[in-house]
């Protein structure tokens, strides 16, 4: 997780990690900062290893290998800023306590020059990497679970991203319907789980008129028809403009050969489209 990042994948830190790790003979072990890379079979991957190395092999302040963090070559306008105005001065300060271990200015300068290569925090490294095996583990044994919930919880711009993907893994995904819910659900068809998209993913509509909508059909059956849902919901905040749209959409399709058939279109065409 830490090394598969732009920094270290365009450095080839994985391929030199993965050498390491097979033959160790690669590892310069007689430096005086191999031992903060044991683990790491010579890489400097964590953030923590830059602070360890830079206090007690460099003699830099705690506060100062802090800064050091917060230097990068890119990023935002800030870094790029500390990393030209202070560069200079870290170097010599870090060279200097390198002497003392009987490194020379080269091996100081290539050890101190790999701080700024995108080093990750090792804590969030773990949490990350404990979030992605959990995810992995409902998306193969517990899929239409799994993308259900990305597609609710998602941002707005990722919603569609996250239905092709679930479509893509063979997850059917059913049209907005008057007759299901206002919101994203999950519901069994042919002894299948799929995902049922809410009335209120329709940009055109919102959560309050789909929940009103959802209200009435709680407390007096389904809709029948588009004249039946007119005569229930005309005046109820739910305008001619409304009812058209959802004609439109396919949301007041009650023949239900054809209402599957849009299904069938609509996830053929998020599938085609990536």
């Amino acid at each position: 997780s830490a090394m598969n990042r732009p920094g270290p994948l365009s450095l080839r830190m994985p391929e030199e990690y993965a050498a390491n790790k097979i033959d160790k003979s690669h590892i310069n072990t007689s430096l005086p900062y191999s031992k903060y890379l044991e683990k790491t079979h010579g890489c400097v991957i964590y953030q923590e290893q830059v602070l360890a190395i830079a206090v007690n092999i460099g003699g830099l302040e705690w506060p100062e290998a802090d800064k050091i963090l917060k230097m990068t070559r890119g990023g935002t306008e800030k870094a790029i800023r500390n990393f030209e105005e202070n560069y200079e001065i870290y170097i010599k300060k870090f060279e200097e306590g390198a002497r003392r271990f009987g490194m020379t200015k080269e091996q100081s300068f290539n050890i101190f020059d790999n701080f700024f290569n995108y080093t990750f925090n090792k804590g969030h490294s773990t949490g990350y990497s404990l979030i992605s095996i959990e995810e992995m583990f409902y998306k193969v044994y517990y899929p239409a679970e799994f993308w259900y919930t990305k597609i609710k919880y998602s941002p707005k711009n990722d919603r569609y991203k996250y239905i092709n993907e679930a479509v893509k893994s063979g997850i059917v995904i059913f049209l907005p319907h008057v007759n299901y819910t206002a919101n994203d659900s999950l519901r069994v068809v042919d002894n299948e789980k799929v995902i049922q998209e809410g009335l209120a993913s329709y940009k055109g509509i919102g959560l309050k008129t789909s929940q009103i909508i959802e209200d009435e059909r709680k407390r007096n059956g389904i809709y029948k028809s588009i004249d039946n849902f007119k005569k229930r919901m005309m005046g109820k905040g739910i305008g001619n403009k409304t009812i058209e749209f959802l004609i439109e959409q396919g949301a007041l399709e009650f023949n239900k050969k054809r209402y599957l058939n849009r299904v069938v279109k609509y996830n053929s065409s998020i599938y085609s489209r990536n």
